[in-house]
Formats: structure tokens, C-alpha cells, sequence
């Protein structure tokens, strides 16, 4: 049932600040890095995922963009990607993505970062072991057989009912080189399409993490502050945690 309001009716998005028409003006950000082994302690002490943690903050930056701008939003919905296939480090005979795009609805007006977490990992375990992914696949897949007309429609249809992309990229664990130079970072920036404000890359590479923020100028001015939220965001969370290890 939940499954069907989120493809039918869609998920509650509060308009605000970032609501709008988009234009050609993008703009990007991204975070310092982020020790992932304090991402992991703060997780392994709340028995949720490591991606628990992450998109918790993600939560946390946007509800300090509000309140930095004089605005509310109880909520906003993101499109995320779940696999639908074993992650395999090898290279597969037949090359191709096999994921389908979720609505997960963040919440945005809640000041306590452990009842952030506690949403997010309830909303994300029930996508996770329920058939929500599977009837999304096949819902894109099938509208991905009509007509172009349609198609192109029904993807500014449901991109328009949440906010943009979040996703968590798990890059390189070790450092990697190119032409015999360590590379120092990594990160990246999902696209736009629609209306879409913004969206969220969460990208972890050589023990760091770091989340990029791609958005539209005007939709989402001074938007250099969320990623700056992001770490202020972590920070509140691992206060309230009571996990007191540093960063690397």
C-alpha cells in the first residue's frame, strides 16, 4: 500500500525555500572529509548502517539551511537508488545497471539528531526488506517501453515529486594513483533533471568520507552552506551519541 502511494500519489514535500522552477544555473559543493571510522563508531553504537548515519546528516544540513533562511519544511523526499543485484568486484559478463529509484522522505523539522536516525533507519530498513525497489523496477522499466513522449513525461512526473538524488557511492578503500601521483580525494555530484533543486553524492574513498551537493543557483541560494551543515550536522550527532573518538 505504502508502495503504491509513493508511486501514485507521491510523498509529502512541504514547499519552501528551494521550491520553484529550475533554470540552466547549476552550481556545486562539497564537505571536508569525514573520517569514516567516526561515521562507523557513531553507528555501531546506534545499531544502525553506516549510510543510517550519513543520510541522518544530510537531514540535519538541510534543517540548518532552513533555519538559516527564516524557513520550515517537515519534509523532503529524495530519489534514491537501490541495487537490485549483488555488489560483484568482478567484471560481470553483461555490463548494465540494475537499480530502481525510491522515494525515502527525510524529516527536516525535528531538532534531535538521534530521533532523525531513528526515522531514517526505520524508513530505510522498510525499503530495504520490503518490495518497494522490485515495483519501482518494474513500473520504470515498463514506462521505459512506451513511447518517448510518455516516457520523458512520466520521468518530470516522479523527479518533480521529491527534492533530487541521494545516493551513497562507495569509492576506493585504498589510495589510488594516477601517472605515479596519489590521488587525495574523491567525490562527485548526481545529476538534475526536472525541477529538481538539488541532489546529494555521498562518496567514501581511502578511509573518508565526503558529500557533494549539486543544485540550482537560484532555487537553492548560498548553498555552500549545507555542506558545511553536513559537518556541523555529523558533530551534533556524535555528541548525542556520547561517541567521543577523534577523527582521523
Amino acid at each position: 500500500v505504502d508502495t503504491m502511494r509513493k508511486l501514485l500519489v507521491g510523498t509529502r514535500n512541504d514547499p519552501t525555500i528551494w521550491t520553484g522552477t529550475a533554470t540552466a544555473e547549476k552550481a556545486v559543493a562539497w564537505s571536508e572529509p569525514l573520517s569514516l571510522d567516526a561515521v562507523k563508531a557513531v553507528a555501531r553504537s546506534q545499531g544502525v548502517t553506516v549510510n543510517d548515519v550519513l543520510v541522518a546528516c544530510v537531514a540535519g544540513a538541510l534543517r540548518r539551511y532552513l533555519i538559516g533562511h527564516d524557513r520550515r519544511c517537515a519534509s523532503a523526499t529524495f530519489m534514491v537508488p537501490v541495487n537490485l543485484t549483488p555488489i560483484d568486484l568482478t567484471l560481470p559478463e553483461d555490463l548494465g545497471n540494475s537499480f530502481a529509484l525510491v522515494q525515502l522522505e527525510l524529516p527536516t523539522d525535528q531538532p534531535d539528531a538521534l530521533e532523525v536516525l531513528k526515522a531514517v533507519h526505520h524508513r530505510m530498513e522498510r525499503i530495504k526488506h520490503g518490495h518497494e525497489a522490485a515495483v519501482a523496477f518494474r513500473v520504470q522499466e515498463t514506462i521505459a517501453g512506451l513511447n518517448r513522449t510518455v516516457y520523458e513525461a512520466s520521468v518530470d512526473l516522479l523527479a518533480n515529486r521529491t527534492v533530487g538524488t541521494l545516493t551513497n557511492v562507495p569509492g576506493p578503500p585504498m589510495p589510488v594513483y594516477l601517472a605515479g601521483c596519489r590521488v587525495e580525494g574523491m567525490t562527485g555530484w548526481a545529476p538534475l533533471t526536472g525541477d529538481q533543486p538539488m541532489s546529494f553524492t555521498i562518496y567514501s574513498y581511502d578511509g573518508q568520507v565526503t558529500v557533494g551537493i549539486a543544485c540550482d543557483r537560484n532555487l537553492v541560494p548560498g548553498h555552500e552552506a549545507i555542506v558545511e551543515g553536513f559537518m556541523e550536522a555529523f558533530a551534533d550527532l556524535r555528541a548525542r551519541a556520547g561517541v567521543r573518538n577523534p577523527q582521523r
